[in-house]
């Protein structure tokens, strides 16, 4: 399920899934995608007998999931557990490695720069190569927390003690441009993914 289309329709299946009333429009809102890609996104799942529409009155639709859609819809969610846990234990292994290579360098305090499913898995790394994480900053999710820790905003870094900064933000461009700005010397600053 590596494309967006995919996590779109299997998403379509799961709200189709839960039952009750379900409108297009309230459907495209949940997805947050636009209405007439909605309709596409239905229709193509009709057409291939995943949901059958069933007309309750002439201005009322109640979508149901077929047997068929019932069997796509767990294959792909069986799938997005297997490709998230080859994720992980890919992101896993490289991290790890990085860490490693941090802290025979001298790194002992690090900050980590970001949010989301990588910052998480960076978060458990650096905490199993027993580096002392003294914060979590991110331009876009300050006042938000990370696994329980506070998420500052990135202009915080000059209150905080670190070796290294670990970026693990997916707009690697923007952090750079946030960090350049803060006058954060390059020479402390680890990119991992992205």
């Amino acid at each position: 399920m590596k494309h967006g289309s995919d996590l779109h329709l299997f998403r379509i299946l799961d709200e189709v899934s839960k039952g009750g009333e379900l409108t297009q429009r309230s459907l495209s809102q949940r997805l947050g995608v636009a209405l007439g890609l909605t309709n596409l996104y239905v229709r193509r799942l009709t057409k291939k007998g995943l949901i059958k529409v069933v007309n309750l009155k002439p201005n009322r639709l109640r979508y149901e999931l077929t047997p068929s859609g019932i069997a796509q819809k767990t294959s792909m969610a069986f799938q997005y557990i297997q490709e998230s846990y080859v994720f992980y234990r890919e992101a896993r292994k490289s991290l790890t490695k990085t860490f490693d290579g941090m802290k025979a360098r001298g790194a002992r305090s690090v900050v980590l720069y970001g949010t989301g499913d990588l910052a998480e898995i960076a978060l458990l790394s650096l905490q199993e190569a027993q580096l002392d994480v003294t914060g979590v900053v991110s331009a876009r999710h300050a006042g938000q927390s990370l696994c329980g820790r506070p998420v500052r905003p990135p202009e915080s870094l000059s209150s905080i003690t670190y070796d290294r900064i670990v970026v693990v933000d997916g707009d690697r461009n923007q952090a750079m441009k946030v960090l350049g700005e803060l006058g954060v010397d390059g020479a402390t600053v680890e990119w991992v993914g992205g």
